[in-house]
């Protein structure tokens, strides 16, 4: 069964849990912003003989999940409705147990060696976090239409201000053009997000450039860099960067 996090030992119980894969850098990195029981994110645990065999985090209704084969995966559903989650993503060998409807799914990638440097891209601060919400809300409306800027800079920016995110951009002038993240991370994986160009700027290079700044900060850290991918021509602009298919995830209706 399912509990809800609370105490510190138990933090780290499930942060320790949660030390590899992309899901569990997800999950590490919101519980190092927000602890155990905030008022945006929640995370509960399954334990058998002592052992971590499951974890959830819920925020604002969408659910991720990082979890092994021994998880018990009727609780786990039971779980996923009493928290109210309207969506769940994990990967697809455990997702696939679920009785949800899929609503999309892709490859996760990594790039255990550097390929490449960076020319152009900058790293920003939070004080210029507002410049790459431009970026990102330009070509993907909708992707922000459930959340307005305040809450989104409100979370990046602690983010950013407590090392657990890092961005970079390059600029013409004073705007922000191009844009990539390092949005979560664990011993294992830096996990790079939030890639995108304004349409003006495209096949220039500059998104390579941002996501080539993102993993040299992520390699410098000792970690890989992994991503996750939705779309197939996306994915060979990936592997151009030396990234590859390291796993699959699926994201379910619930």
């Amino acid at each position: 069964m399912y509990k809800l996090i609370e105490s510190d030992k138990e933090i780290r119980k499930v942060r320790s849990f949660c030390a590899k894969g992309y899901f569990g850098a997800r999950i590490n990195t919101v519980i190092a912003a927000y602890g155990a029981d905030d008022r945006f994110v929640r995370t509960w645990y399954e334990e058998k003989n002592n052992l971590i065999t499951g974890v959830v985090q819920v925020a604002e209704g969408a659910a991720a999940v990082c979890c092994t084969d021994e998880t018990d995966y009727d609780s786990l559903s039971a779980l996923l409705l009493f928290a109210g989650a309207k969506t769940v993503i994990g990967e697809r060998t455990h997702m696939e147990k679920l009785p949800f409807a899929i609503h999309s799914q892709g490859v996760l990638m990594d790039c255990p060696t550097r390929t490449g440097e960076s020319v152009y891209a900058q790293s920003v601060g939070s004080e210029q976090l507002n410049l790459l919400f431009r970026v990102l809300a330009a070509d993907r409306p909708r992707a922000f239409e459930r959340r307005c800027y305040a809450d989104w800079y409100t979370d990046m920016s602690h983010r950013v201000r407590h090392g657990l995110t890092e961005c970079f951009a390059v600029f013409d002038a004073d705007d922000a053009v191009s844009c990539a993240s390092v949005l979560y991370s664990n011993a294992q994986y830096g996990c790079i997000g939030a890639v995108e160009t304004l349409p003006a700027y495209r096949n220039r290079g500059f998104g390579r450039d941002c996501t080539l700044a993102a993993a040299d900060s992520v390699f410098k850290n000792g970690q890989i860099p992994c991503l996750a991918c939705s779309d197939s021509g996306i994915q060979k602009w990936y592997e151009g960067m030396g990234f590859s298919v390291c796993g699959q995830w699926i994201q379910m209706d619930i």
